[in-house]
């Protein structure tokens, strides 16, 4: 063995030893290849994922899925498409267009199929469209991370609801992490005016494998400095099912902390408890109105028909320490609340002033005629606490004593506010 080992290593032509005419017939061939790869094979691998790449994406997603006339670029490891449908044409789950996704040698030559970079130029997202199945929802969904592009950048992007109410983004940027966090910023638009917000993910392999995650997010309203909110989210997966949530809320007139959860996985929270420690409803008010389109006349006039108050179920605690309205300030606030696809209840509700401790509740009954109101109130007088002055600094506090129940039906806010009947006795 060793004898024919040397007698082939000493037979053995090095590259300098080549005759020239060989080199140069090998330079040729290697330049011919180049220019046939790029002349045709850009056209045969476009027609290729024509005939195939539909055809795959429909088998791994789960859904019909049609593409447009794929152009592709074999030396860059680009490709681009007008047009992607996933669903039925009539009616489709989401449309992309101005698709154009790259992939990278280094990822190829280990046998591997990522992702790099994604632009599209608008994106239309319903999920109701998405086709039902019976089975149940997977556990684990790291098989669509070698989707998931390291940066995505889209002009344009619509998420459609359920009942066709439409939320509109722009200039949204995804970029994933080296320490294996992920990142999401951009704007949504609301009546014109924009909304810019940012999101930070600690995991992005936590998040697909459904295991405990961790989420920082910042909104702010464009040209409103006070409107900013930052919020922390830590989200666990629950001992059998379901899962729990906590969160702390930030902004200029808001300190809160909010812990919610359902024992079922992918539903609305059931249950939540939330401490305030600072709340100014100005601020709040303010806040509202930056983050939500102003109503119009028909929707919150006089006689705007009442909506029907169709909510989750859900039953929760708010306690608030300080709550600040004008010149009123209101400590160790607190009420139970519940909601219901007939409407909201309010109960055990106390909240302490200067020289009173104010108790009761509310409850609104909805249907699709009418709303109905029960409300009731009791103030007692107490001691005045000099302890807490700090708090009480330059508040009024209105009435000392008394009690008031009212309530009403009506179709409109006028008419539940003329139907309101009761007694109401304050001093």
């Amino acid at each position: 063995m060793a004898t024919a080992f040397g007698h082939c290593y000493h037979n053995a032509i090095s590259y300098s030893q080549v005759p020239n005419f060989v080199k140069r017939l090998l330079l040729a061939g290697i330049i011919l290849a180049i220019i046939a790869l790029a002349l045709w094979g850009n056209r045969l691998l476009g027609r290729t994922l024509d005939a195939e790449l539909g055809a795959l994406l429909s088998r791994e997603i789960g859904i019909p899925t049609t593409l447009g006339p794929i152009k592709a670029n074999v030396l860059k490891l680009t490709a681009s498409t007008p047009k992607l449908v996933m669903g039925s044409p009539d009616q489709p789950a989401l449309v992309a267009t101005g698709v154009e996704v790259s992939l990278a040698w280094s990822d190829l030559l280990k046998g591997e199929i990522r992702l790099v970079r994604a632009r599209g130029k608008g994106l239309i997202v319903q999920p109701s469209r998405w086709p039902s199945s019976n089975s149940p929802w997977p556990d684990d969904y790291s098989f669509i991370e070698p989707w998931l592009p390291k940066a995505l950048q889209l002009e344009s992007a619509r998420y459609v609801d359920s009942t066709g109410n439409k939320f509109d983004f722009g200039q949204l940027a995804w970029q994933r992490a080296a320490d294996g966090g992920a990142s999401l910023a951009g704007n949504q638009y609301r009546d014109q005016e924009a909304i810019g917000f940012s999101a930070q993910l600690t995991s992005l392999a936590d998040l697909l494998q459904l295991n405990r995650m961790e989420l920082g997010l910042t909104a702010i309203a464009a040209g409103m400095d006070d409107s900013t909110l930052t919020a922390a989210l830590d989200l666990r997966p629950g001992d059998g099912s379901g899962y729990s949530i906590d969160a702390r809320v930030r902004g200029a007139g808001l300190r809160a902390k909010i812990s919610a959860g359902n024992n079922k996985p992918w539903q609305f929270p059931a249950r939540s408890t939330t401490h305030v420690e600072h709340l100014e409803l100005g601020w709040l008010s303010h806040l509202l109105s930056s983050y939500t389109p102003p109503a119009t006349a028909a929707e919150s006039g006089p006689a705007a028909t009442l909506p029907r108050l169709s909510l989750p179920d859900h039953t929760g605690k708010v306690t608030i320490d300080q709550l600040h309205f004008r010149d009123q300030v209101l400590t160790a606030s607190a009420f139970d609340f519940s909601t219901g696809e007939n409407g909201l209840a309010i109960t055990s509700l106390t909240s302490r002033g200067p020289a009173g401790l104010l108790q009761g509740g509310v409850n609104i009954a909805t249907t699709e005629a009418s709303w109905t109101l029960k409300l009731t109130a009791d103030i007692e007088a107490i001691q005045a606490d000099h302890g807490l002055a700090p708090a009480f600094l330059d508040a009024k506090w209105l009435w000392r004593t008394g009690h008031a129940r009212l309530q009403g039906q009506g179709s409109t806010w006028t008419g539940l506010l003329h139907s309101l009947e009761g007694e109401v006795d304050l001093a």
